[in-house]
């Protein structure tokens, strides 16, 4: 079957809006969605520390060791 356009165009459009059924999202998805983004954003921000420290050099873990912020984070325990 060889491929022949439709010779008017507000036809062919009409003919795809028969078979489109708009579906209406309910308010508690719309709004499990926000609460998604908002906690993956969040997430993101609490592990970034954790992310950097795992990119460091053997070099960068003696330089922090020696920090006094790393010496007053062991006496806290």
């Amino acid at each position: 079957m060889t491929h022949r356009p439709y010779p008017n165009a507000a036809r062919a459009l009409a003919q795809l809006d028969r078979h489109v059924h708009p579906v209406e999202v309910p308010e508690w998805r719309v709004k499990l969605a926000a609460d998604a983004r908002r906690a993956l954003a969040g997430a993101a921000e609490a592990l970034e520390p954790m992310a950097r420290t795992s990119r460091f050099t053997d070099r960068e873990w003696d330089q922090a060791a020696g920090s006094p912020f790393w010496q007053e984070g062991l006496k806290a325990g």
